[in-house]
């Protein structure tokens, strides 16, 4: 099987006749302990605005598809906290924890992602890298070392939109968590999911006036080891980058 063969074999449904019986076999033996990621100790934690404070302009369903597009350059305004908490509540915001209700559809409510976020240009916000814990809607700030926007900038073939954001979002999956239910079928359903996520962040900039553009290009072992990912477990699967435009 050729490689274009084996990737249009991925994109159909893995389902077959005897999922219910892998699940139920599955189930006995999981570790369901996958939705917290574990953060350093005295870690500094950003209290995010609240979903009922947010002052964003409205902004029709209609004139949000309508204007949307990717946007390869930004200018050097920044964002503002409201703003990055706005993003961050549309993209992987919980709205109910007990069923753990999100912002975006996921297959079981798995939700396998994780969002990271490398922040350059936010008012109020030190710059640095940051994981969003949707859970609690707030950011823990990550230990770097100096060299980690040139490695992510490495990372990303020194792209354009990369180069000006004033955010970059890196979504990375964990994949157990939706494995855990689906099988050998997950694979497909992260991918699958991990549209949502980016087509709400695409969405939802056009109403603080700002862009986006999604970025499918990257070298993988560059930016899960400037991450701190081991690349199994955890993995990046999707980035991007966001400014004024």
């Amino acid at each position: 099987m050729n490689n274009f063969q084996k990737g249009r074999e991925f994109l159909k449904s893995s389902f077959t006749k005897n999922w219910r019986e892998h699940v139920a076999n599955y189930h006995k033996k999981a570790n369901l302990s996958l939705f917290k990621k574990n953060i350093p100790k005295n870690s500094t934690l950003v209290k995010l605005v609240n979903a009922k404070d947010f002052k964003i302009p409205k902004l029709s369903l209609m004139d949000a598809i309508k204007n949307r597009k990717t946007r390869r350059k930004f200018n050097d305004l920044p964002l503002n906290f409201e703003e990055l908490s706005f993003l961050l509540w549309v993209t992987q915001g919980a709205r109910k924890i007990t069923k753990h209700f999100r912002n975006v559809p996921s297959g079981g409510a798995r939700h396998p992602f994780e969002t990271y976020l490398y922040l350059r240009n936010v008012k109020g916000i030190p710059a640095g890298l940051y994981l969003y814990m949707p859970l609690k809607h707030q950011l823990c700030l990550l230990p770097t070392n100096q060299t980690l926007e040139k490695q992510i900038l490495d990372a990303c073939y020194n792209q354009t939109p990369v180069k000006q954001a004033a955010v970059i979002f890196l979504w990375s999956v964990v994949p157990a968590r939706s494995e855990w239910l689906f099988g050998p079928a997950a694979h497909k359903m992260i991918a699958e999911e991990s549209g949502h996520i980016c087509q709400n962040l695409y969405l939802a900039v056009e109403a603080i006036q700002c862009g986006t553009c999604a970025i499918g290009a990257y070298d993988q072992k560059i930016i899960d080891k400037a991450l701190g990912l081991n690349g199994k477990d955890e993995f990046i699967t999707y980035i991007a980058a966001v400014g004024k435009a």
